[in-house]
């Protein structure tokens, strides 16, 4: 059994980037999605001088406090008229400031008189008008080469005039369930036999972090169908992702069917809670990731093993997304031979709490919780307040 580092460093090692090619794709089309080239904006953010809220657009040295209003100016339209001292033009939200006017008095700074006249009722020291380029400037960059597309990128390049982008092809994944015991509708299920919920949330998962699921497959547990189907998976797909048949009891046949087709085996047992059978081999310029049968574990080392292969083959540099948090109450454990993950929540006051995790078959605790907080190996208790890493994992 080696340390979580340990597997790591295998991994950084022994995976190389790989020459995907790129296509390109609408930037609303492209969640999820890894890209191939930094993005600039096409122009400034704001475009122009820009009302920061509805008012009144008076002078910069305006003195007077009854005003004539000259005109009406909506998001979207421009003023037409001058302005002079005495003078406002009412604006909304959003629309172009006049190219004379030196601020914005509030609506609510003010009160309406007849014959189309405004009083200002009190100062506002802000200027209320968001200049042009104050967000970004031409040329700017608004997202760099390697990284994944969320909404609020997309947004980002659409605002910035950016209606198409390059990224890389999603590497192909197959995904394999392995178990006599699982079954895929409720319909089937009988005495002893379990909901295959990994596979469904394996897709998804792939789905979310830009891989291309060709094909979910259905294992039993059978030596011959287990070699047949692994060498199958080698020589259509980059990537194989295995849950189930990786551990050391009598039924799972993973590690010896690799060991038939002729993987190369680089660790099939990680000092890690949940998740210790975690398996990782390569054939040729294949990757097989085998995951454990239990789906809260699949669900962290998913996040901690494929996506850490991922970037490799993508060239993508890593993120550290771990933070240094306090523990809100006392944690003991027995068992201090490997690096545990707990389920936890973050509260009101920025600690982190446990929550009763009854191991990794318990997926639906990962409902509750907003990632997992790491006690290492050979400690035993924490104190309420001692800061530990969290790693923040969305649901």
């Amino acid at each position: 059994m080696i340390t979580l580092n340990e597997a790591f460093a295998i991994i950084d090692q022994k995976i190389k980037p790989k020459g995907f090619t790129t296509t390109v794709l609408k930037v609303e089309d492209a969640l999820g999605r890894i890209v191939a080239q930094d993005q600039k904006s096409q122009f400034d953010i704001p475009q122009f001088n820009r009302a920061a809220m509805d008012g009144y657009a008076v002078i910069k040295n305006e003195t007077n406090n009854e005003l004539q209003i000259l005109e009406t100016v909506a998001a979207g339209k421009i003023a037409t008229k001058k302005l002079q001292l005495g003078t406002t033009i009412k604006i909304m939200t959003g629309a172009p400031v006049p190219p004379d006017a030196g601020k914005i008095i509030p609506f609510e700074l003010t009160t309406a008189l007849a014959y189309n006249k405004v009083k200002i009722i009190a100062q506002d020291k802000n200027i209320n008008i968001s200049p042009q380029g104050e967000d970004l400037k031409r040329g700017d960059l608004i997202i760099k080469a390697g990284t994944k597309i969320g909404p609020v990128a997309i947004a980002s390049l659409v605002m910035c005039g950016i209606n198409e982008l390059r990224v890389y092809q999603q590497p192909k994944v197959i995904i394999i369930s392995t178990g006599d015991e699982i079954v895929d509708t409720a319909t089937k299920l009988e005495p002893g036999k379990i909901m295959n919920c990994n596979e469904p949330m394996l897709n998804a998962l792939c789905l979310q972090h830009g891989l291309e699921v060709v094909a979910s497959i259905t294992v039993p547990d059978d030596s011959a169908l287990t070699v047949k189907t692994l060498r199958e998976a080698a020589s259509q797909t980059d990537f194989i992702v295995l849950s189930g048949g990786v551990s050391q009891g009598e039924f799972d046949y993973v590690g010896a069917a690799m060991k038939e087709i002729g993987f190369t085996l680089h660790f099939n047992r990680v000092a890690l809670k949940p998740g210790k059978p975690t398996t990782f081999a390569t054939y040729n310029d294949k990757l097989i990731f085998g995951l454990s049968g239990n789906p809260a574990a699949v669900f962290l080392t998913f996040h901690l093993f494929v996506l850490r292969a991922l970037r490799h083959l993508l060239n993508i540099a890593e993120i550290n997304n771990y933070l240094s948090l306090p523990l809100a109450s006392n944690f003991k454990r027995k068992n201090i031979r490997r690096t545990e993950f707990i389920p936890c929540v973050l509260n009101s006051d920025g600690g982190l709490q446990p929550l009763e995790f009854h191991g990794s078959a318990h997926i639906v605790v990962l409902m509750l919780c907003n990632g997992f907080f790491i006690i290492e190996q050979n400690i035993a208790a924490l104190k309420a307040g001692d800061r530990v890493k969290f790693l923040p994992i969305g649901v």
